[in-house]
């Protein structure tokens, strides 16, 4: 703790002005976007593996038909 003691004296003055940048910075809007980013791009993948899943299960039917 000594051996900290003169950096905290140098920070413990910048406090207020640190505090205020960081409440003043909209991250939580940054964090929504990046959210909203990601659940639209989950959504597509979703939709792209059942679009697969379609197109497979109709393969597979039309290969137990031809079987037949």
């Amino acid at each position: 703790m000594r051996d900290e003691a003169p950096y905290w004296a140098a920070t413990l003055p910048q406090l207020p002005r640190l505090i205020h940048r960081a409440l003043a910075d909209d991250r939580l809007g940054e964090v929504r976007d990046l959210l909203a980013r990601l659940t639209h791009e989950s959504e597509r993948r979703n939709d792209l593996t059942a679009v697969i899943a379609a197109v497979l299960l109709v393969a597979l039917i039309v290969a137990v038909i031809s079987l037949l």
